[in-house]
């Protein structure tokens, strides 16, 4: 036990009591305008994070829709490109095919065409060069004939001019004029046959170049009516395909153009009922912290004003004990200090002595010191979050 030294004035105590019920009254009204601030500050920041939730949805939602675009477009380009270079594949390939085709054709036109003029200009040649021989072959003959029948005749004239008179060269003179003139015919007769066997050999070699021009005439105009057909089935499949191109082109725009707006309009109404459900959640939410939040300021200030009350009755009741005490005299004998005293000096109290004034003292200190009961706040105020959050 301690001595003297430890004894406590009761008034100090009190009013110790008091001034540490006003600290922590004054303590439990700051932390009720902290936690009210807390609550502000809270419900301020739920809105600026809900917005910026909102503002990333969005602009993740754009992005995404950006991305989808961006998507779409090249595989619209790729695919557009593939099938590009599959129709100029096919149409180089094609192209080619029938280049090469008519090549192979212009060829073997030229091919069966050569051989057949060559023979047929030898055969030309060789027969102009039989024609010119046996034109020469025979005007020699006739000329040596004629040149032997000359020579002979001009000797037999000699012959017999000499033995004859002038009837006889008159006759001589006369079978010269028959000879020369037979000799004329004949030559007029070799040329007209030279000149009628050179008109059939040039007639026929006409009529055979206009058959050969008619047979390459025919073989080109197939030819250019035969590439014609080809062009024109060329370009006719060629424009099919680009309307078809064309046509499939707008078809995929439009149907991107639908899913576009589909998507966006479900994009829109997902995004409004999540914003609905948000809000309704977020006013739930404020509602319940609101009633709690009233619930215990009410539970608060209920035990605040018991534990005031508490605290005047125990004041009351202190000050009229220490009135009573004082005017009666029996402070030193039913004073705790005096017990303390007493038992500090091995004197215990006489037997003789009543207890029963001295008996209210210890229920009005129980009860004094039962005013600090205020401390009961302390599970309410564990389960705050600002107390958590500590």
């Amino acid at each position: 036990m301690s001595g003297a030294s430890d004894t406590v004035d009761p008034i100090a105590a009190a009013e110790d009591d008091i001034a540490g019920s006003k600290d922590l009254i004054a303590s439990v009204a700051d932390e009720i305008n902290q936690h009210q601030r807390w609550l502000e500050n809270y419900e301020v920041a739920e809105k600026e994070r809900a917005r910026r939730l909102k503002r990333q949805e969005l602009m993740y939602q754009l992005e995404m829709r950006r991305r989808r675009t961006v998507r779409s477009l090249k595989r619209f380009t790729l695919a557009s490109l593939r099938l590009a270079r599959r129709v100029a594949s096919f149409l180089v390939r094609n192209g080619t095919a029938l280049l090469l085709a008519l090549g192979h054709l212009l060829a073997r036109c030229a091919a069966w065409t050569a051989p057949r003029a060559r023979a047929l200009a030898l055969t030309l040649w060789q027969w102009s060069a039989a024609a010119l021989a046996w034109t020469s072959l025979m005007a020699s003959l006739l000329a040596r004939a004629s040149f032997r029948a000359a020579s002979i005749s001009s000797s037999w004239i000699a012959a017999q001019y000499r033995s004859l008179d002038l009837a006889v060269g008159r006759w001589l003179a006369a079978a010269w004029a028959w000879t020369w003139l037979t000799t004329r015919i004949l030559a007029r007769a070799s040329f007209r046959a030279a000149s009628i066997s050179f008109s059939w050999i040039s007639a026929q070699y006409w009529s055979l170049d206009l058959a050969v021009g008619r047979l390459l005439a025919a073989g080109w105009s197939w030819t250019w009516l035969t590439t014609r057909t080809l062009a024109r089935a060329f370009f006719k499949g060629a424009s099919i395909s680009f309307s078809w191109m064309v046509a499939q082109s707008r078809a995929l725009d439009l149907a991107v153009g639908r899913l576009l707006a589909a998507g966006w309009s479900w994009t829109r109404l997902t995004t409004r009922a999540l914003a609905r459900a948000f809000v309704r959640g977020a006013s739930i939410s404020f509602s319940w912290i609101a009633l709690a939040a009233s619930v215990l300021s009410g539970k608060l200030s209920a035990l605040t004003g018991r534990g005031v009350e508490v605290l005047k009755r125990s004041a009351l009741g202190t000050k009229q004990l220490l009135r009573a005490g004082i005017s009666s005299g029996a402070w030193g004998r039913g004073s705790p200090v005096a017990r303390t005293e007493e038992g500090a000096n091995g004197l215990g109290p006489e037997p003789g002595t009543p207890q029963s004034e001295s008996a209210p003292l210890p229920k009005e200190t129980s009860a004094a010191t039962h005013g600090t009961a205020l401390m009961c706040v302390e599970p309410l105020r564990a389960r705050l979050p600002v107390v958590r959050a500590r």
